[in-house]
């Protein structure tokens, strides 16, 4: 039997990250401020407090392997490239003023990008702090209010011809046996490797949203009803193979799911509707398997 590749990586969550970035912003400022009182200075030995390598250290409290909401972020990439400018620009205009050769429109230009850092990171700070508002607490997939987003934009297309897609209503087989013996630190457990194992097996574009409870809504983009149930059926096989390493020693667990595809006239409520009615029947015929919508109308 087989262990979850990868289950339990230890990446740091978007929290993290956001006190991680208070303590690199506070001892960048710290530079910051000795290299402004240098150049308006140059005269003088003295610092206001004792500074830092800016670029390395700044990157180094930067360093941890963050959530992807974190390190796909374009304005994260824009806010240690931009970092990394400032100081180079910081040190050239202090060796300038030592050498009394600092010219006013380079100071200029100096707190210019000072003032697009901290614009980057604001930026910066939003968009993480708007993905852990669409983030389930527990399992760390989107919530329903991010599902009901993304839904609506597949609808919109779908309705105009773009692209058909399919979802799936995906439920944990036995899950309150699992509550009832192990106890519920364990139940989240089971939950959160889930969550894991579903983002790591299904395909990139494929978006997994915890539904409520033991329950999660699968979107599979330009994806055909046939295709998509190959796509499920795949994972199910997988999962119950492997071994969910617990407080409570090793688990194995199965899913049942109901899978319906767009079909044209549809509204949103009816394809989650058949995607429930059709996890229903395979939860009743046995459950630990993928029944799909056998009606589109």
């Amino acid at each position: 039997m087989n262990e979850i590749d990868g289950v339990g990586a230890d990446l740091r969550s978007e929290e993290d990250f956001l006190k991680d970035l208070h303590r690199a912003l506070k001892a960048h400022r710290q530079w910051m401020a000795n290299q402004q009182y240098k150049i308006n200075f140059p005269q003088l030995d003295s610092e206001l407090e004792v500074g830092f390598e800016s670029v390395r250290l700044f990157r180094s409290y930067l360093k941890a392997e963050y959530e992807p909401s974190v390190h796909q972020s374009t304005f994260f990439r824009k806010t240690l490239t931009q970092q990394a400018h400032l100081a180079q620009l910081a040190v050239q205009c202090r060796e300038q003023a030592e050498r009394g050769e600092l010219k006013p429109a380079d100071f200029a230009h100096l707190l210019r990008m000072d003032l697009r850092f901290d614009e980057l990171v604001d930026q910066l700070r939003a968009e993480v702090t708007s993905a852990m508002l669409d983030l389930d607490e527990l399992t760390g997939l989107y919530n329903r209010n991010a599902m009901e987003r993304d839904l609506d934009e597949e609808m919109a297309m779908a309705h105009r011809g773009v692209a058909p897609f399919c979802l799936a209503m995906l439920d944990l087989d036995r899950f309150k046996q699992v509550n009832d013996q192990y106890g519920h630190p364990v139940g989240d457990e089971v939950l959160q490797q889930l969550a894991e194992f579903l983002q790591q097996r299904l395909r990139p574009y494929d978006r997994v949203y915890r539904y409520g409870g033991e329950e999660f809504l699968v979107l599979l983009p330009e994806t055909s009803a046939d295709r998509a149930f190959k796509v499920l059926d795949r994972v199910r096989c997988q999962l119950e193979r492997v071994a969910l390493q617990t407080e409570a020693g090793d688990l194995t667990v199965t899913f049942s799911a109901g899978l319906c595809g767009y079909f044209k006239g549809a509204r949103l409520t009816d394809l989650i509707e058949k995607a429930d009615q059709a996890l229903y029947h395979a939860k009743s015929q046995g459950r630990n398997q993928v029944h799909l919508a056998s009606s589109q109308a």
